[in-house]
């Protein structure tokens, strides 16, 4: 069944802000008093459409929040080539005891760099080869008549 316009501006609105109330008040629903509101916004929640309409949005918010794998490969890019900034408060002395702050863009350290070349690595499969000399060699027996002491 399709929300009404109001429906669906509670429904954005709760699926925001998980405060029903404010949200059917901001909708645009006329009601006496605060109280009366709570009371019709618990209604409005148990409607099987309005439910989903708020799963689907708040489905939708998680995923947008969620970064891709994609983007975790091009922001580790960044930190390694040393493109991002980040930016760092500093404290100088000004003289006679005094001092002042400012803030100043700063690239990522070559640890940082280096830890991100790293995972990037991991990522695409760059340490699977165990070479710490650790390494399990499997044993086969084939037959007692081959072993001798």
């Amino acid at each position: 069944m399709a929300l009404t316009v109001k429906q669906e501006k509670f429904c954005q609105l709760y699926a925001q802000t998980g405060n029903g109330t404010k949200s059917y008040l901001e909708a645009g629903y006329k009601v006496k008093n605060y109280a009366v509101a709570g009371v019709q916004c618990t209604r409005l929640l148990k409607k099987a459409s309005v439910k989903a309409r708020i799963e689907e949005l708040q489905k939708q918010s998680e995923t947008a929040a969620i970064l891709t794998l994609e983007q975790i490969k091009e922001r580790l890019t960044m930190i390694a080539m040393q493109g991002l900034e980040e930016e760092q408060i500093v404290v100088e002395g000004t003289g006679d005891g005094c001092s002042s702050a400012r803030i100043m863009k700063k690239k990522a350290s070559i640890r940082d760099a280096t830890k991100a070349l790293e995972l990037l690595a991991k990522m695409k499969g760059g340490f699977n080869n165990d070479q710490s000399g650790n390494n399990v060699v499997p044993i086969v027996i084939v037959g007692e008549a081959e072993i001798k002491d």
